[in-house]
């Protein structure tokens, strides 16, 4: 058998020293060897009475073990308050539930295992309502403390009374290093590219008015504009109708450069409006060319209709005796005749035997009777002629055409070919008087001039009187001479301009004109934010005499980086895709706002009066 003696030395060394472990060891070896010595069970068992009572109850504990016992001692004690209230737990079972807890509660596993059981268990209390004020911290930290066991009424006292001072006393020292943390990083953003992009998203998201308001502008942002004449690009300003982003554009046009871009594309957009409608106007020399085809395409078919003979039938018999073509045909007369084609001698009189049958009608002669009574009918209004006068005029001019088109298909052909020919011409018309409508007189001379906005609306709403003046047709309709195109860009050209005198209107609206203090304002509003108060108060502070004279080093800082962020928002205010993902930029988690808000609620309400936190008030009850 091996000599034991250095083992049993060895054990006792051990033994003195208190190192469990290895004299469980040494035991061990020494019974496998068969040796003699007798053991006390104190010397290698750390579950028995002696041992522990020698080494301490949680000698024969691991660490993580400790740790659990301290977690779960958190909610028993909870437990134990609760039924204390209530009188099912005494004071006493109290004391004798600390003395037994003491050796775990003086190990270091033991009291986290308990602070963070603690603050488990109280969890939920931060989100009872008004939990993040002060006045509901209070309340709930008083409400807690009093719920601690206690062995005698001082303690239950400073309990309750630490819990009521704690709880909100730790509210604003989180919401403290919050507000010096959001604000020393809102200081060094300026220094950073991203941190410029950040800053110019907060300002634009203040300006729209806050986080549901800059999703709504974003929304917008992003369906608008899709019906935009082209060459046209309207501005941020001008396709949301957010008034505080129309005050932006207004702020950050008094930046140099922001004003020089802004009016660049002003520019650009009214020359695009101006060139759509020349392009339907069209130029002197493609009006002329064009009138010139129309008379090539249609003089041989009126010279052709012109020679032809009309023999009169009782219909036009009785259209020729009517008193409108009667005097038409006077007019009709003089026409002919200042055309030199003298068309008759003397008007129609079917009451003479031989009347309709004398009569020399030709094609000429009906086309100067239609002149002369489309003639009467167009002056009618300022002649005096009533409405119902007029109607009848229409009504007969509508039966001679009728009858013309029967019996004349000579005539009818020129007619055809004349309408057909004068479609490009009347469209040039039009575009030529919506021109004239929508560009001052100076504009010819080369001003850069506002536009009149509303003088071009007014005409389109009146378009169809417009159409009628420009064909001669008193019926005819703006949208049967322009093409669906046409149409189309006329309505998009008003469109635009209703768009920027909107822009306008709302970017005068009462607010700060300034660009001025961007960095200052967004440190105060990332220090406010932590605190709970109102982001608004974080221009207001910025544009005080106080909050500039505290802001002062931000500035002189900042001063260095402002041109960089009013390039990111005259960016926005020039591109809306890039003013909606800024307003879309998430500003920090709701929740990381919550843990600042309710920071340090959990702490002193955890603080059972030196037993979940033991020592950190600093009294030990007795």
């Amino acid at each position: 058998m091996a000599d034991l003696a250095p083992v049993y030395a060895a054990l006792q060394k051990a033994d003195a020293a208190g190192d469990t472990a290895a004299a469980t060891q040494l035991a061990n070896y020494i019974r496998s060897q068969g040796g003699q010595r007798p053991l006390d069970p104190s010397e290698y068992d750390p579950t028995s009475p002696a041992y522990q009572a020698k080494y301490g109850a949680t000698s024969g504990m691991t660490g993580p073990q400790k740790f659990a016992a301290g977690y779960g001692k958190a909610a028993v004690d909870l437990g134990r308050g609760a039924g204390q209230l209530v009188g099912a737990v005494s004071r006493q079972d109290v004391a004798d539930a600390r003395a037994r807890d003491a050796a775990l509660m003086q190990t270091g596993a033991g009291k986290w295992g308990n602070i963070i059981g603690t603050g488990a268990d109280l969890l939920p209390a931060a989100f009872i309502p008004g939990a993040n004020t002060i006045a509901g911290s209070a309340a709930i930290g008083t409400g807690l403390g009093l719920l601690q066991p206690s062995t005698g009424t001082l303690e239950t006292a400073l309990n309750t009374g630490l819990g009521g001072l704690l709880a909100p006393a730790s509210i604003l020292a989180g919401r403290g290093v919050g507000a010096l943390y959001q604000g020393g990083k809102a200081a060094l953003e300026p220094l950073f590219k991203g941190g410029q992009q950040r800053i110019a998203a907060r300002t634009l998201q203040a300006f729209a008015g806050g986080p549901e308001a800059s999703q709504a502008a974003a929304q917008e942002l992003e369906s608008a504009g899709r019906n935009v004449l082209p060459g046209v690009q309207p501005t941020t300003m001008e396709l949301t109708g957010n008034a505080g982003l129309a005050q932006l554009g207004r702020t950050v046009a008094n930046q140099p450069e922001a004003l020089a871009a802004l009016g660049a594309r002003a520019s650009a957009n009214r020359g695009a409006m101006t060139s759509a409608l020349e392009d339907i106007a069209g130029t002197p020399g493609k009006y002329a060319d064009t009138a010139g085809l129309r008379a090539d395409f249609s003089r041989p078919l009126y010279e052709q209709a012109a020679a032809a003979k009309i023999e009169p039938d009782t219909q036009l018999t009785a259209l020729l005796n009517r008193p409108s073509l009667k005097s038409a045909w006077t007019r009709a007369q003089q026409l002919a005749e200042e055309r030199g084609e003298p068309m008759l001698t003397s008007s129609p009189n079917v009451a003479q035997p031989n009347g309709p049958q004398d009569l020399q009608l030709t094609g000429k002669t009906l086309q100067y009777l239609k002149m002369g009574l489309n003639d009467m009918i167009s002056a009618g209004p300022q002649q005096g002629i009533g409405s119902h006068e007029l109607g009848a005029l229409k009504s007969t001019l509508s039966d001679l055409n009728s009858w013309i088109g029967k019996n004349v298909p000579a005539l009818r052909r020129a007619d055809y070919m004349y309408r057909w020919a004068s479609g490009p011409l009347n469209e040039m018309d039009i575009g030529t008087a919506l021109r004239n409508k929508l560009i001052p007189a100076l504009g010819d001379f080369g001003q850069d001039t506002r536009l009149n906005a509303n003088n071009f609306a007014s005409a389109l709403r009146n378009g169809d009187a417009i159409a009628a003046d420009v064909t001669g047709n008193p019926a005819a309709k703006l949208t049967d001479v322009l093409s669906p195109q046409q149409q189309t860009t006329t309505r998009q050209i008003a469109e635009q301009l209703a768009r920027a005198a909107n822009a306008a209107d709302r970017g005068r609206a009462v607010g700060s004109n300034t660009g001025q203090n961007l960095v200052s304002q967004n440190v105060l509003r990332q220090m406010l934010g932590p605190l709970g108060l109102p982001q608004g108060m974080g221009e207001r502070a910025a544009q005080s005499t106080l909050g500039q004279t505290l802001m002062r080093p931000v500035q002189w800082a900042g001063k260095l980086a402002e041109p960089d962020i009013m390039t990111q928002l005259t960016q926005a205010a020039l591109d809306p895709a890039k003013a909606a993902a800024l307003l879309r930029t998430p500003q920090g988690s709701r929740a990381a706002q919550l843990l600042w808000q309710r920071h340090g609620l959990l702490t002193p309400l955890g603080a059972q009066a030196g037993q979940a936190i033991p020592g950190l008030l600093g009294y030990a009850p007795q």
